[in-house]
């Protein structure tokens, strides 16, 4: 019986050169206790025959690999042996290997290595396990990221692993300096110790390998745990949700039995005559709320052993329709890295009606490929998802060019190049494409517009006689004017990326005659590295709705499983994003934006028509608040997650509470939604002159079907005067009424945006009875004052008042200050011209004004202007 073994490779660029005699002393990080399954210090026992290469290990050669490269070991110490394995790297890659070593599905296994640079600019080094079968055949590649130049002693590290395939039987672990297109010369690389380690073995999966999970479906979590030198203890487990809130805490009894039956012989010889342990649980978790979940699994092994596992999935609320959203999935790497499975799946659940891939093929395409290509798009074509085929060249085509040429070099060139390959690929998924794009979104340099032509008229000409219609677009940077050409559709992208609002304000400004080409847009999230989820929760979902307001055919995620900015990891199960993305998706599907209307609680919404009868709101707030008011009879509200958000009836209508959390409330009346935007007041601005009438205008449009009858009721802030203040009226469906009305303000009556709220009771097939909601100004805005208060030092009460002339002549004005149970203060200001005057006022004692009302009263001396403000002491 052969001892344990493992396979090391080293890539390393150099030449022969003198061997270094010292480096700065290393600092020791800790490490934990864990069991060694082979280790390399590169130590005298590792170097029996004393030729500076560590005993057993393997050199690869061929034209990468030039012998002239220098890898040996050298006494320097490493973090954790006096000595190293260093290379010089002069112009070529180095792959050293050791012996393969026996390894076992009972353990999880992590690699690690030391790794120091010097002078390193192109090339990279980075750690890879290699898992083989019995026969030394590669199964499966793991690696380590990648490291350029690093002073200071850095680990590599790979895994946690688990050997998941029965035919695993070895392990490599290979150390890799790959040059890279410029390969760098005279740099140095030092490794110290390189081992693997055996770590107990923690599985957690689902039942459902994708974390997709429809209500009323539960997930059923199965964990098994083997390894362990004792009776496994209990698992504990925790659940969260996407708001970090603990909704289960609790242990997991697994059942023990010995790892190996008395007759067995285990398969590492290390492990004979130890006892281990292996056990096994089912659990079903109790979730029956729609929502992103966390799972996390942590088996207490002593403080050197411990493992811990984390899976994330979702729970999701039944769709009520099946319409496809108008948005979309770039899948610029095809079927990786999930595979046409789980994809399928992902894509269905997310609503998405919009699929870009990469189909341009040829003769050296994997068979395998080509067919799960074909079905993949078929399923999604018969399924009612517009395909839009990328016309990326394959590697083959493109080298015919240049290394590094793009779709339209390519196109531009000579089409005995490019024409037998596009023509194969047009007669395999033509019928399945709807539109084609020449290259990628990532941002090609805007080419000139005569080479788009030319490219245009070689497709056209060549493809013309396979394709009836061939509908081609391309990337546009959105900051640079429309391509005047025959194109199909634009696809704009660019950075930095749009914000909600400039979205929408560039998608009004779309010109439309002539008519542009159809719009896609970019649409990615914001990176979880620097901002909380919060906010690129609401950012994703405001500029979903942006895309809606404006002409854009469809917007698309440039790359759903980014580990930064996507809906999906690697592995294909959701992130905290897919859920947004989805209930957005889902509310926006078969939508037509009719604006927004003025909320009283000021909170911001955009509303979409489902018919021409109901609608969905899309509705959010910068700060808490509480939005009470009548917006249709059958209202429900949904969160991001899917949750129900309550929604209370009250007298004036439903109130909901909202945060920087958006929300969708669906049920909105569209005929009352269009009522309050057709309401208007012809001035909304009054001078701050009180007990003259002002003459104004209400004018309001009937946006119901039928006719209807009815009354209106002007409410405003006390003591204000309004005539008419009530009045009925009859309409027909379209038909504007205008009505003359006088507003007379008190003498009392607060400077500023001042609420008024026009009531509306309506009787037509049925009875409504609902509000709309405006501001008018009192005050010209020409002369104002602004009003902060603090405590200072000694307890007094500072109020300060910012007197702004923004006249062209001098004004005067008598100033008085209420405070509750104070004397009155003065302030004169006298002919003061243009610009900002900063006057203080003064109370003792002024803790006990605080939260309470002040009153400053400004009065024009030889004019009729009066200002009022009121403010609530603050400290």
């Amino acid at each position: 019986m052969f001892p344990p073994q493992i396979v090391v490779s080293l890539l390393i660029v150099g030449v022969a050169a003198e061997v270094p005699k010292s480096l700065p002393a290393p600092s020791i990080p800790s490490q934990p206790d864990l069991s060694i399954v082979y280790r390399c210090n590169f130590d005298e026992s590792h170097d029996q025959n004393y030729d500076s290469f560590p005993d057993y290990w393997t050199r690869a050669q061929g034209p990468r690999y030039p012998l002239y490269v220098k890898a040996e070991i050298v006494p320097v110490a490493s973090p954790d042996s006096p000595r190293s394995l260093w290379g010089y790297l002069d112009g070529g890659s180095l792959a050293l290997s050791t012996p393969p070593i026996s390894i076992t599905q009972l353990f999880s296994y992590q690699a690690q290595v030391w790794v120091r640079t010097r002078n390193v600019q192109n090339d990279r080094i980075f750690l890879e396990v290699t898992l083989l079968d019995s026969n030394d055949k590669p199964l499966r590649l793991l690696s380590s990221r990648q490291l350029g130049e690093t002073a200071e002693w850095t680990l590599l590290t790979v895994g946690p692993f688990d050997v998941d395939d029965a035919l695993v039987a070895k392990a490599v672990l290979t150390l890799h300096v790959e040059a890279g297109a410029r390969a760098d010369v005279g740099a140095e690389v030092w490794f110290g110790t390189v081992s693997l380690h055996r770590l107990p073995m923690l599985r957690v999966t689902l039942d459902r390998p994708n974390g997709l999970y429809l209500l009323p479906q539960q997930p059923r979590v199965n964990c098994v745990v083997s390894g362990v030198p004792s009776p496994v203890p209990p698992l504990q487990i925790r659940v969260t949700n996407a708001e970090q809130q603990e909704l289960l805490q609790e242990q997991i009894a697994l059942e023990s039995e010995p790892a190996f039956g008395q007759e067995e012989i285990p398969p590492e010889p290390a492990l004979r005559g130890v006892t281990l342990y292996k056990g096994s649980a089912q659990r079903s978790l109790p979730l029956d709320q729609p929502g992103y979940y966390r799972l996390r699994v942590h088996l207490a092994q002593g403080s050197n052993s411990s493992r811990d596992a984390e899976l994330q999935f979702v729970i999701m609320r039944p769709p009520e329709g099946n319409d496809l959203a108008p948005f979309g999935w770039a899948l610029p790497r095809g079927l990786f890295p999930t595979g046409p499975d789980r994809l399928r799946e992902l894509l269905h659940h997310a609503a998405v009606g919009y699929v870009k891939f990469p189909v341009w093929c040829d003769e050296n395409t994997d068979k395998r490929t080509l067919q799960e290509t074909s079905h993949f798009l078929e399923h999604l074509a018969s399924h009612g998802v517009q395909i839009v085929g990328l016309l990326t060249p394959p590697d083959s085509v493109r080298e015919k060019v240049s290394v590094d040429a793009t779709a339209l070099d390519v196109l531009s060139s000579d089409p005995k190049i490019w024409q037998p390959s596009l023509e194969f690929t047009f007669a395999r998924v033509a019928t399945l494409v709807r539109y084609w794009q020449l290259g990628e979104d990532d941002g090609e340099p805007p080419p000139r517009l005569a080479r788009i032509q030319q490219v245009l008229d070689q497709a056209h000409k060549a493809l013309g006689n396979v394709v009836a219609e061939i509908r081609l677009g391309i990337p546009w940077n959105w900051l640079q004017p429309f391509p005047p050409l025959p194109l199909a559709f634009v696809h704009l992208t660019g950075e930095p990326p749009l914000t909600a609002e400039e979205l929408e304000s560039f998608l009004r400004e779309v010109p439309q005659n002539p008519a542009p080409p159809q719009i896609f847009l970019s649409l990615q999230p914001l990176d979880d590295r620097d901002y909380s989820l919060r906010d690129r929760v609401r950012d994703l979902v405001l500029r979903m709705a942006a895309t809606r307001e404006g002409a854009a055919l469809a917007a698309f995620h440039p790359d759903p499983f980014d580990p930064h900015t996507g809906l999906c990891t690697a592995s294909g199960t959701p992130t905290e994003l897919y859920l947004p993305w989805r209930t957005t998706a889902h509310a926006l599907a078969s939508a037509e934006p009719i604006g927004s209307v003025l909320l009283p609680g000021g909170s911001s919404n955009r509303i979409f028509s489902t018919d021409k009868q109901r609608g969905v709101m899309v509705l959010w707030a910068n700060r808490p608040t509480r939005e009470a008011l009548y917006l249709g009879s059958e209202i429900t509200a949904l969160d991001v997650w899917g949750r129900e958000v309550p929604v209370e009836n009250t007298a004036v209508g439903q109130a909901i509470l909202v945060n920087d959390w958006p929300l969708f409330v669906y049920g909105v009346s569209v005929p009352i939604a269009r009522w309050r935007q057709r309401v208007t007041l012809a001035t909304t601005r009054l001078p701050s002159v009180y007990g003259v009438p002002y003459r104004n205008q209400l004018r309001f449009e009937n946006t119901f079907l039928e006719p209807v009858s009815g009354e209106a009721f002007i409410t405003t802030p006390p003591n204000w005067q309004v005539s008419p203040r009530r009045f009925t009226f009859q309409l027909q469906p379209g038909e504007t009424l205008e009505r003359e009305v006088f507003f007379t303000l008190p003498f009392d009556a607060e400077t500023g945006p001042q609420p008024v709220r026009v009531d509306f009771r309506i009787q037509g097939e049925s009875t409504y009875r609902f509000s709309s909601y405006h501001f008018v100004e009192v005050g010209l805005g020409d002369v104002y004052i602004e009003i902060s208060t603090r405590l200072d030092e000694s307890g007094d009460l500072v109020v300060q008042q910012v007197f702004v002339n923004e006249t062209e002549y001098p004004v005067s004005f008598r100033c008085e200050l209420f405070a509750p149970d104070r004397r009155r203060q003065f302030m004169f200001i006298r002919e003061q011209g243009p610009g900002r005057t900063v006057h203080q006022y003064r109370f003792p004692r002024g803790k006990e004004l605080i939260g309470k009302t002040l009153w400053l009263r400004a009065e024009e001396i030889g004019g009729s202007r009066t200002l009022n403000y009121r403010i609530t002491a603050a400290e």
